[in-house]
């Protein structure tokens, strides 16, 4: 007789489709909600990360921290971290950092093909440029005419 309080595939490793659904951390319902937003905003899947774990030995041989290495093959990435006792926000934060790394190297891809591109063009001004009108002194008139020439300078607001 099957269980049915209890699902299919309780046990599958973390990274099937059915457990990261239903995938938590001990972390507020606010900071776990953001952690996923950035990851759908890298496009990182739960299903593309390989999750291992390992345990630090203090001095005298007992057990330490609960380790969490994450790697995400399509990047190339890998992620270890130790920082808390507890392995739940030990994972939570390791996808944290994996997702910093991730955001960290789309920004520079940005800048470098920013940089290809060259400078961007100045946009124009939608003001028409101002007019300025300069009578000569005698001396600069034309040719021994008695009419004085008029130049025409036109100056850009800056």
């Amino acid at each position: 007789m099957v269980d049915s309080t209890k699902p299919e595939n309780a046990f599958a490793p973390p990274h099937c489709d059915a457990v990261s659904k239903n995938l938590k951390f001990p972390v507020s319902e606010t900071k776990f909600h953001n952690l996923h937003q950035r990851m759908d905003k890298v496009g990182l899947r739960e299903e593309d990360l390989h999750e291992s774990y390992f345990k630090t030995v203090k001095s005298g041989g007992k057990a330490g921290l609960i380790g969490v290495m994450l790697f995400h093959p399509a990047s190339g990435i890998r992620v270890r971290c130790q920082r808390e006792r507890s392995q739940g926000i030990n994972r939570f934060l390791a996808r944290r950092m994996l997702v910093e790394q991730l955001e960290k190297r789309a920004c520079r891809a940005l800048e470098k093909l920013a940089s290809l591109q060259g400078p961007k063009p100045e946009p124009l001004s939608t003001e028409p440029p101002q007019i300025i009108k300069l009578q000569l002194p005698p001396e600069h008139w034309g040719f021994g005419t008695d009419i004085p020439l008029v130049y025409e300078h036109s100056e850009e607001k800056t």
